[in-house]
């Protein structure tokens, strides 16, 4: 399956527009080099610039710093109206990890435009998942912890796969009455061994047990979890 990311950025009179294709990148030793797709979809020239960025967490906190270790070719490129342009992504060298290791590469849109009216120029910048595949094998696996603190609800979700997980739907409710406790879109990254908690006042009382949901790219995953 093909999937296209486009992204609006309004301009002057018209809107700028640069469809990315795949949204994400997956790596290994085996494939160590990955191709992306930038079309113009816009009535102007585009200039963009490339570059890596190594992505980790902390409690589910995104922190990205400088590498090397990710080759972009071209890191700087022109695209002209309705022309669309390869770029190459490669490993450096190879690596063994144990667990999926994880980049963005970052797409920005070099100023080359100013309104004449208010002298702002409107530039994109989008970050395109970069996953580099785990030597281990292990089980796609989530683990929730619910505790309630100061009439605070605290449902905690812990990776103990060894893979991303994309996180897009949190569904929580008491076991027996079935009453909602939380329920919303979340969609975040939660990258492997790391944890992210999610706070909410309680408004209702609570059971013993609670169901929780995550739906994911991993599908919909279910637990019964006790307080």
């Amino acid at each position: 399956m093909l999937f296209v990311l486009a992204l609006a950025i309004p301009s002057s009179g018209y809107a700028n527009a640069l469809e990315v294709s795949p949204i994400r990148i997956y790596l290994d030793n085996k494939n160590p080099i990955g191709t992306l797709y930038l079309t113009n979809k816009s009535h102007d020239k585009v200039y963009l610039q490339l570059e890596s960025k190594h992505w980790e967490q902390t409690f589910g906190k995104d922190y990205y710093s400088s590498t090397n270790k990710i080759i972009i070719s071209p890191p700087i490129l022109t695209i002209s109206p309705g022309e669309s342009q390869l770029v190459r992504v490669a490993l450096r060298s190879k690596e063994k990890f144990d667990d999926e290791d994880a980049y963005r590469l970052y797409i920005q849109e070099v100023p080359h435009y100013q309104n004449e009216n208010t002298g702002i120029s409107f530039n994109l910048r989008v970050g395109i998942p970069i996953f580099i595949e785990p030597n281990a094998v292990s089980d796609k696996k989530l683990q929730w912890k619910v505790t309630v603190k100061n009439r605070m609800l605290d449902v905690s979700i812990t990776n103990i796969s060894h893979y991303h997980c994309q996180l897009v739907y949190l569904d929580v409710r008491n076991a027996k009455n079935k009453a909602i406790l939380i329920s919303q879109n979340v969609f975040m990254y939660l990258l492997p061994k790391q944890v992210k908690h999610f706070i909410f006042p309680l408004k209702t009382r609570l059971d013993e047990y609670v169901n929780v949901e995550t739906k994911s790219d991993w599908g919909s995953l279910h637990s019964q979890v006790k307080v």
